[in-house]
């Protein structure tokens, strides 16, 4: 085994060393973690560096480097969810993204071809979270200090909910730009991966939406709606120019986001949650004006934007007979 495969395999060590003192607690044990992520992310540096200095890269470093890359950096993602810190789907959707392109890894290994090999944008994605993550350590660590004055802690939250978007969205944004040309990737991003191939894959789709405004806090259901909408929206042109096919049957991502943004506002119960499933599911499939107008007129994007205008409505109805609801018990 050369060096730069060694400190490769080392990284995974050190990622799991990390995860366990984030466990034991905080002050020293953050402290201490904290330098053996900065240990973790100097063997990052260094494993490629010797490897192209002294012609020793391997197939085995192709492949193993940016999975241990992820380990690290899910590790620390995973430890701040636990902490409190970050809310878990904002934490589910970078891990999600990084189990994909693993996945994609090994399928290339199993078929015999050459491993992915880490794009710019894909090094620009991991060097930002690492930063990221340093930030946060360096706040638990002084958090705890007499240094460290608790009416910064509002501030700081907004910094470290709102960086971690940014770093979902790059994160999103890396992963697509490796699955852009690769048909059946594409089809289990926006297929949701088997529930696209299942029949009449549209109303799998919308119940998936319900089940994802169930379960996940109100407080977080704006910013979902937003985040999976723009996923959706970017994945439309590759998919069009992929298969070849205007919204092809499999592409239900758009079902969700229709889904989600039709009981945005609506209280959590069985019953407006049906009503607003069977209102989304008939104007999402009937496509009124100016619903078909819109997805005509919005290019391959249209896949989306009908069904975010039927969620619109179902959206508008709802919410009138909440209001008439409302009233009358008043």
């Amino acid at each position: 085994m050369n060096l730069p495969n060694f400190l490769t395999i080392l990284r995974f060590f050190l990622a799991l060393l990390f995860l366990y003192l984030m466990f034991l607690g905080q002050g020293q044990w953050v402290a201490a973690a904290f330098s053996v992520f900065l240990l973790a992310s100097l063997t990052d540096y260094w494993d490629g560096r010797l490897a192209r200095s002294r012609n020793q890269v391997t197939y085995f470093g192709k492949l193993m480097d940016p999975i241990a890359d992820k380990t690290l950096t899910a590790c620390a993602f995973g430890s701040f969810y636990f902490l409190r810190l970050l809310p878990g789907f904002l934490v589910l959707l970078v891990i999600g993204r990084d189990l994909i392109v693993t996945w994609h890894r090994l399928a290339l290994l199993q078929s015999g071809q050459e491993p992915l090999v880490s794009r710019e944008s894909g090094k620009h994605k991991t060097f930002l979270q690492m930063v990221y993550i340093c930030f946060v350590l360096c706040y638990l660590i002084f958090k705890n200090t007499s240094f460290w004055n608790a009416v910064w802690d509002p501030f700081v939250f907004q910094v470290i909910y709102w960086g971690m978007l940014a770093i979902l969205l790059l994160t999103l944004w890396s992963g697509l730009r490796i699955f852009k040309a690769r048909l059946p990737a594409l089809k289990a991003m926006a297929g949701l991966g088997f529930l696209g191939t299942l029949p009449w894959p549209g109303a799998w789709g919308s119940l998936a939406g319900i089940i994802l405004c169930w379960f996940l806090p109100a407080q977080h259901l704006l910013l979902a709606t937003i985040l999976v909408s723009f996923f959706a929206i970017f994945l439309c042109k590759p998919v069009v120019a992929t298969s070849g096919i205007y919204d092809p049957q499999w592409f239900i991502l758009d079902e969700v986001c229709g889904m989600t943004l039709s009981v945005l506002w609506v209280p959590k119960t069985v019953g407006l949650y049906l009503v607003g499933y069977a209102l989304f599911r008939f104007f999402d499939v009937l496509k009124p004006w100016p619903i078909y107008k819109l997805e005509k007129n919005t290019g391959d994007e249209g896949i989306v934007w009908d069904d975010l205008a039927a969620g619109a409505v179902t959206a508008l109805i709802l919410f009138i007979y909440l209001r008439v609801t409302a009233g009358a018990a008043g």
